[in-house]
This record gives structure tokens, C-alpha cells and sequence, in this order.
């Protein structure tokens, strides 16, 4: 929850008019409970998460945004449940070829730093193209996003409002 890119995520979402909820996995941060490591476990937190969103929102099935590796446990998410839309910050684990396993109508956003080479730009160009979304690469920005991290969450922000128009 501390998370610099969390944060303003949660600022610029916020900022913006949509509700949020943040959360640690147990045992992370103040979050009761022994530190999950297996998938698993992992899973069982954010649906719980997803279910108090839904609770909080009348019933309404959240975005859900990731940073990093948690982008395998958002995916599987996106997999089984109607979410509206999925936000990838940093992908780590979730490859280009796994968002073919997405409903085509699910909104998308896939955030990388411009000077970050890890992710595979074209592969997720072009599966994105789906999605009629674009791989946001954040100028300057590096994995840290100590550059241009405001970016970062205008992207997310996008996200929320195709997202919004749909419904």
C-alpha cells in the first residue's frame, strides 16, 4: 500500500472521481496473517479485495490495477471474474500471449517506463490492438518511475474513463 506507484495511482484515480481501494497482501505491510508466497493464497487476498470494492461500490465489479509481479494474480482475476477493466503497471510475470485468454471487451492499460527494456513493447502492441488499447510507455521513466510518475496514473486515469464510458 506504501508503494510510491501505488500511492499515486491511488491519488490520481481518486483525484479523478473514482473510488479506490488499496491493499496489502496478508502478512505484507501492517496486513495481519502469515506472509503468503504460493499463488494460491495470493488469489484468495485479492478476491477478497475485489469483493470489498464491490461491496463498497453497491455491487459494481472494480478495475483492478497491478504493479509489478502482482500482474499474474490481476490476470487471473480479469480471467474469472467481469471486471471491466485490467491495469498492468511494470508487467513482470504476465507475458503478451497470456491476454489472450481475455474477454475482448475487457478494458486495458499496460504502463511501462520508457527506459525500462523488460517488457516486450511489440508483443504487447499487438495484443493489445484487441483491446483497441496501446502499450503507455511513461518518457524518461524508468521501472522506479522516479521521472514523469504523474504519467502513470493519467494512464490509469484513461483507463477508468473508457472504462466508465462503456457502462
Amino acid at each position: 500500500m506504501d508503494h510510491v506507484v501505488g500511492a499515486e495511482l491511488a491519488y490520481a484515480v481518486s483525484h479523478a472521481g473514482f473510488p479506490t481501494l488499496r491493499f496489502n497482501y496478508r502478512g505484507v505491510g501492517a496486513s495481519q496473517g502469515q506472509k503468503a508466497r504460493e499463488a494460491k493464497a495470493l488469489l484468495e487476498d485479492a478476491r477478497a479485495a475485489v469483493d470489498l470494492a464491490r461491496d463498497n461500490a453497491g455491487g459494481a465489479w472494480p478495475a483492478v490495477v497491478s504493479i509489478g509481479a502482482s500482474d499474474a494474480v490481476a490476470l487471473k482475476l480479469a480471467e474469472e471474474l467481469p471486471l471491466p477493466a485490467l491495469g498492468l503497471i511494470n508487467p513482470t510475470l504476465v507475458k503478451p500471449l497470456d491476454l489472450a485468454t481475455l474477454r475482448a471487451e475487457l478494458q486495458i492499460a499496460v504502463v511501462a517506463g520508457a527506459q525500462d527494456e523488460s517488457v516486450d513493447r511489440e508483443g504487447f502492441g499487438l495484443e493489445l490492438e484487441r483491446f483497441d488499447s496501446v502499450l503507455e510507455l511513461v518518457p524518461g521513466a524508468s521501472k522506479t518511475y522516479q521521472r514523469n510518475l504523474p504519467l502513470v496514473g493519467k494512464a490509469i486515469v484513461a483507463l477508468m474513463a473508457r472504462c466508465s464510458a462503456k457502462r
